[in-house]
């Protein structure tokens, strides 16, 4: 347990240096252009069910409403959560490779889900939009974060000769 939450610190740690070299180094280069890309896909999606959006950098108007996509909307943090659980954890490298290639799709997924859906109600119902954004998304999205990992991570256990296997 002592060498996981090491692992798992430290990692953490890194990738916050990272994101830190990206915003005093780099301008936040990288930050923005996933704020960008997050917008693009956002606007997307809304335009399939028939709306009409358009998208400026990472600004999105929709319904003459206006909506900032920012470094926190990416849900990069959560990323570096799971990535840094499913990393440390003992298991095989294939195993962390697997479980990475499905958490972070699924994960960005349920991310994209989260904005469509703020992005919607926000012009038809304000405190529906404030409530969603404050109290229902960042419980909806921690907890499937913790339950993709703690489902990955039972199932990795129960390999034969996994040293948590009781």
């Amino acid at each position: 347990m002592l060498r996981f939450a090491l692992r798992f610190f430290s990692i953490v740690l890194v990738c916050s240096v990272l994101l830190r070299i990206d915003a005093v180094v780099f301008r936040y280069a990288v930050v923005n252009r996933l704020d960008r890309r997050v917008a693009q896909v956002v606007a997307w999606t809304l335009r399939l069910g028939g709306g009409n959006v358009t998208t400026f950098h990472s600004t999105i108007t929709y319904r003459s409403s206006q909506f900032e996509i920012s470094p926190e909307c990416t849900g990069l943090e959560v990323f570096v959560l799971l990535v840094a659980a499913i990393v440390a954890f003992a298991t095989r490298w294939g195993n962390r490779f697997r479980a990475l290639g499905v958490a972070i799709p699924l994960l960005m997924v349920v991310n994209v889900i989260r904005m469509v859906t703020l992005v919607w109600v926000g012009p038809r119902w304000y405190e529906g939009l404030r409530y969603g954004h404050e109290y229902v998304w960042p419980f909806v999205v921690v907890t499937t974060t913790l339950a993709i990992w703690l489902h990955w991570a039972e199932r990795v256990t129960r390999e034969p000769g996994h040293p948590l296997r009781r």
